[in-house]
């Protein structure tokens, strides 16, 4: 009963000085913003105030994302699985 207690009390002194070692460097320690890093903040204002102020879900994302190919790549090898659904797991074979 007593070398639980005792590992008990150690790991809570432990965790103690180490959160006591992190308030004392968070304190002494001023951090400050980059130029580099207020310009990206401004650039996401800018896009978050083009959008309406409102963020944007995975759908309104994907159909502003400019890395799409204008045309779809299709491979004659390969069977069309338009509609169909996704085969968690599996593969299919052309």
């Amino acid at each position: 009963m007593t070398t639980p207690m005792i590992g008990l009390i150690a790991l809570l002194v432990i965790g103690l000085i180490g959160w006591g070692i992190a308030e004392l460097k968070s304190k002494s320690i001023t951090f400050v913003h980059s130029e580099e890093e207020k310009e990206g903040e401004e650039e996401m204002q800018e896009a978050f105030e083009a959008n309406g102020c409102k963020e944007l879900n995975l759908h309104d994302l994907l159909e502003r994302n400019s890395t799409k190919a204008t045309t779809p790549y299709k491979n004659p090898k390969l069977p069309s699985c338009a509609g169909q659904p996704f085969p968690f797991g599996r593969h299919h074979s052309p």
